[in-house]
């Protein structure tokens, strides 16, 4: 995908690959805050660090971008990043069809001073379109747990909950039967 404008003047999309994978580093720490301040909501899981966040998602962007349909998109204002979406291909769902290859968009970020102004639009818009080109029709994505307004925005774009990731913590307690 070349640079180009996708949504309001100075707001560009650029595809990116594993050379870009450290200006990631500050819209995944604004999106580890914001999961960070949901946590109290996620069933007595402790937020890690950013940079415990970080040093654990950086190695799997790496593997992820050396698969041959997985990209990175930014979007930049002012040549200076604001948001991005990684996106690979994997296998469809076991139970459900017809799809061979799903996208799964494996993190979706806008810095908070940015939200509400397109780039997270922009962003899905551009790996749509990515994900059509090389002929997938569905994607995936995951939610944490309270993110009402991120549920929202993708509602408004046509996706489904089709699963629910349930936590629990394993100990001595009695189970219900």
């Amino acid at each position: 995908m070349s640079r180009g404008v996708d949504a309001g003047g100075d707001l560009q999309v650029v595809r990116g690959g594993p050379e870009r994978i450290a200006d990631l580093q500050p819209l995944w720490a604004a999106l580890q805050a914001h999961h960070a301040a949901l946590a109290p909501l996620l069933v007595g899981l402790t937020a890690r660090s950013i940079d415990e966040s970080w040093a654990r998602r950086r190695p799997r962007y790496d593997e992820w971008l050396a698969e041959p349909d997985a990209f990175v998109l930014i979007a930049e204002r002012a040549g200076r990043p604001i948001g991005y979406a990684l996106v690979r291909v994997v296998d469809g769902f076991h139970s459900f069809g017809p799809n061979e290859r799903v996208g799964s968009v494996e993190t979706l970020s806008v810095l908070p001073a940015a939200r509400g102004a397109g780039a997270g639009t922009a962003l899905m818009d551009a790996a749509e379109r990515e994900l059509a080109r090389i002929g997938v029709r569905e994607l995936k994505l995951a939610v944490v747990a309270g993110n009402d307004e991120a549920l929202r925005f993708y509602a408004r774009r046509g996706l489904n909950a089709v699963s629910h990731t349930l936590v629990g913590r394993i100990d001595d307690r009695p189970r219900a039967r």
